[in-house]
């Protein structure tokens, strides 16, 4: 596996090459309910949704171990997709910092990190990005959807109703730049 560790911030959602999927991943806490959500989305290169999944663990409200735990049922998410090739983004700086580091991890997350690095071995190739929040719109819903959800729920070929606005906002977004300006 040949992982890309560039430190690109795009402000929105950007097309990849053909033969690449994209994984956006998003964590948050619900202190209201004393639980985290959880919610990853893939698409292909041109932005359109492939899978999505939205997951509430209750008795937990560490914003890290939401933000890990979102990267790894993402990657496993993606992984079932079979694809060779992966990106992967999110927004958490720590989290993207320690997936990217080829150093041990010891933090109390570092188990779901290694755990993250071996899924990602399973890959041909993969890149690894931080994002703005503005570019992880859609996996954000998805997070405020597992508010919503009692364990886990996965959507696969069509997209949720709730997604579908952000998704066409990034594919309109696409189409009218042809590609992403830093």
């Amino acid at each position: 596996m040949k992982i890309s560790r560039e430190r690109v911030v795009p402000v929105s959602w950007c097309p990849l090459d053909h033969g690449w999927l994209k994984l956006n991943f998003d964590g948050a806490v619900f202190k209201e309910i004393n639980a985290i959500g959880l919610g990853a989305v893939v698409r292909d290169a041109t932005g359109c949704f492939i899978a999505g999944l939205s997951k509430r663990v209750d008795n937990m409200t560490c914003p890290m171990t939401a933000e890990a735990l979102a990267a790894l049922d993402g990657i496993k998410l993606a992984q079932q997709l079979e694809c060779q090739r992966l990106c992967i983004e999110g927004d958490a700086a720590d989290i993207i910092s320690a997936l990217k580091s080829r150093e041990a991890n010891l933090s109390k997350i570092g188990h779901i990190v290694d755990k993250i690095k071996k899924l990602a071995d399973s890959f041909q190739e993969v890149q690894i990005s931080q994002v703005k929040r503005t570019g992880n719109t859609v996996a954000h819903f998805f997070v405020k959807e597992a508010l919503f959800v009692q364990d886990m729920r996965y959507w696969r070929d069509a997209a949720p109703d709730f997604v579908v606005p952000n998704l066409l906002e990034d594919i309109l977004k696409v189409t009218v730049l042809k590609g992403c300006s830093e």
